[in-house]
């Protein structure tokens, strides 16, 4: 006779430590097993230990096209459907992505905001700070605070037609649910370093961005770093030559990483700075598509097995070793850009003061 598992008599400590183990999409469906199950799932604390566990934590590309917001798993097969997911979220149109953080993205919808949970659909609205026209944002960026368990979410502003290059750079906190600026930066030397105002990458608890500083025309990279409340530079490469309209900034790896565009070669140049904040510690890759016609070669993330995923400019995602030869490649009807695309890692983590249920702001 089959004995029947009666789950009472399971300690509650063991359920948590197998749930632990779990993916954030399990998870999520498990939460109406029974009352008990919900409310372990549910715990601000077990989603911390969730996300701490390496083994737990999956990373994944989410899209977003005006035909709808999709998660895509990299590390799958792209001819896997399984590999791919619709995602709930109730604005697709004229949304730009401007950065990731601890399975957060932050989005730009005009004058608002959205702090967003691909994993839980949770999100939620910030306006924008008040700013006079003509004044307009030229980076924006979001990060992790960790000795405060606070999110950041940074602005930098500027008047494009003040000669003095007047700026306004401020920090929205989501512990506080506030606006602060930073003090210092009303005449900084900073501008964007492109036409557009691109994503805010979050690394050693900094936000980045490519920037040019007008007062020496020095092109650099800023750095806002989350815990000390102030704004960094970084250099980069000695013999990088480029003009930064056609570099793009991001991670590859654990790294912080260059990417420069080359038409000629349908792919370009990769950068890695092997020792975060040396200059000397830049090094340097090619990265060639040879196999199919592209229009470029856009790196987004690295698989674990240390292959590179990206756009190849048309409505295509291709994968491809470190000597650029393209292992595999799949079509999606949609482009992928810098401002519509970026890598998030799954979680169930809420922002602080926030319950984490649910896809609707709640503090309004």
């Amino acid at each position: 006779m089959c004995a029947v598992l009666n789950m009472e008599s399971i300690p509650e400590q063991l359920i948590v430590d197998i749930l632990l183990r779990l993916p954030v999409k399990s998870l999520l469906r498990f939460k109406s097993v029974s009352k008990l199950w919900r409310s372990l799932i549910s715990d601000p604390r077990f989603a911390q230990s969730h996300f701490q566990m390496s083994s737990s934590r999956a990373d994944r590309i989410v899209h977003i096209a005006d035909s709808g917001a999709r998660s895509i798993d990299f590390h799958s097969s792209f001819h896997d459907d399984s590999a791919i997911a619709n995602l709930n979220f109730p604005i697709t149109l004229n949304v730009m992505i401007r950065g990731s953080c601890r399975g957060f993205v932050l989005l730009d919808v005009y004058d608002h905001l959205f702090i967003w949970n691909p994993s839980t659909g949770f999100y939620k609205h910030v306006p924008y700070f008040p700013m006079p026209s003509p004044v307009c944002p030229f980076v924006l960026g979001l990060g992790y605070d960790a000795t405060d368990d606070d999110y950041l979410l940074l602005i930098g502003a500027c008047d494009p037609y003040d000669d003095d290059c007047g700026s306004d750079f401020q920090f929205f906190s989501t512990k506080a649910n506030s606006w602060k600026k930073i003090e210092g930066t009303g005449s900084f030397p900073y501008m964007n370093a492109t036409d557009d105002a691109r994503a805010g990458v979050f690394l050693n608890e900094a936000i980045h961005w490519l920037a040019f500083r007008h007062d020496t025309s020095v092109e650099l990279i800023l750095a806002f770093n989350v815990i000390q409340r102030k704004l960094v530079e970084i250099p980069l490469p000695g013999d990088f030559f480029e003009t930064l309209e056609f570099v793009f900034l991001g991670t590859l790896g654990g790294y912080l990483s260059l990417y420069v565009v080359d038409d000629d070669l349908n792919g370009g140049e990769i950068w890695l700075m092997k020792e975060y904040g040396t200059k000397s510690s830049w090094t340097k890759s090619m990265v060639v598509s040879v196999e199919i016609p592209c229009d470029f070669l856009f790196p987004i993330c690295l698989t674990e097995s240390c292959e590179i995923v990206g756009s190849d400019g048309r409505n295509g995602i291709v994968k491809c070793n470190e000597k650029g030869q393209v292992l595999e490649r799949g079509d999606y009807n949609y482009q992928m850009f810098e401002q519509n695309t970026v890598v998030y890692t799954e979680s169930l983590l809420s922002l602080p003061c926030d319950g984490g249920e649910g896809g609707e702001d709640k503090q309004q």
